[in-house]
């Protein structure tokens, strides 16, 4: 298994750090006069990587994208780099992982269509699975999941896929692709990083956690039913993981930037118009309708600023 896409962010440097720190490792830099992904300025790097930026919005950080067809062109490995940034402050929003089965010929497409046909697993994507006949009706690709799923399950013929681009291949390839999102892909990424030298085996259990081909055994219970034989060997036996993703406590001072950074043009857009007892009393009337999460964070607000007063004392 390895890392084949990765997507991010670059939150702890500032932007013109970033943007020189990016600039030095990608010296093939071409900036472009538009941007993309709500940002305002763009480059291409590697031919076919991005990077997106706004020095309007400087909170929201120095975005990348890195395909597999860019990393191919870099003189560093995906690994590497994750490793290199992270030390900025990176939180990672999307990666790729693929394990490909070319020597043991453990994988068959038919087999898998038979197994979706059937219903003989248990995925944690909510919608049915969706077959593709593609590389000009010579492949097919599963997928579990959908496009902007936290979690999404490709399973395709690599080896047609090749042939349909003119590229020459001779024997069985399957590839197996987990694309994960937003605050999985970040705990995956952290998780590669801890343990660079091991991280297969737990990828491998949470791909067997994410899709779990079966044999029909007794009872409707599927989660019940003994996983097949051929996907426990293709995923070397390993036992279902969760990815761990660690809850970040809500701070005040975390509300605060959101207003100023989110609602703070708005505000001062009401009080120009009103004057500036609309905002008292916008709050005054959501009092209403507080949570116990937000008198948690009055609370601790409060708490706060009395022992920071007292530190300055």
């Amino acid at each position: 298994m390895k890392i084949d896409y990765l997507e991010g962010t670059i939150h702890g440097i500032g932007i013109e750090s970033a943007l020189e720190q990016l600039r030095a490792l990608f010296p093939d830099w071409h900036e472009l006069d538009y941007g993309g992904r709500n940002y305002e300025c763009s480059a291409v790097v590697l031919v076919t990587g991005r990077v997106f930026w706004s020095r309007a919005r400087p909170a929201n950080g120095v975005h990348f994208v890195l395909p597999p067809s860019a990393m191919e062109l870099s003189d560093l490995d995906y690994l590497s780099f994750a490793q290199r940034v992270k030390a900025w402050g990176t939180k990672f929003t999307r990666v790729d992982l693929a394990a490909d089965d070319t020597l043991k010929g453990i994988l068959d497409m038919e087999t898998i269509r038979a197994a979706v046909e059937s219903r003989h697993f248990v995925s944690i994507a909510k919608k049915k699975p969706k077959e593709i006949i593609d590389h000009e009706g010579d492949g097919r690709t599963f997928y579990f999941g959908r496009g902007q799923s936290q979690t999404l399950i490709r399973i395709y013929d690599k080896e047609a896929e090749q042939r349909a681009r003119g590229i020459s291949y001779v024997g069985h390839w399957v590839r197996v692709e987990m694309q994960l999102r937003d605050k999985r892909a970040n705990a995956a990424v952290q998780y590669i990083l801890e343990h660079p030298d091991d991280w297969q085996k737990e990828a491998c259990g949470w791909l067997l956690a994410a899709l779990d081909f079966k044999i029909p055994g007794e009872g409707s219970n599927k989660s019940c039913w003994a996983t097949a034989e051929w996907w426990l060997t293709f995923l070397d036996f390993a036992s279902k993981q969760r990815i761990f993703i660690s809850r970040r406590i809500l701070t005040i001072e975390d509300v605060r930037n959101w207003v100023e950074q989110q609602v703070g043009p708005y505000m001062f857009v009401l009080q120009a118009v009103y004057g500036k007892d609309i905002l008292s009393d916008i709050a005054n009337r959501s009092a209403t309708r507080l949570t116990e999460k937000h008198l948690a964070l009055i609370e601790q607000g409060c708490a706060y600023r009395v022992t920071k007063d007292d530190a300055t004392e």
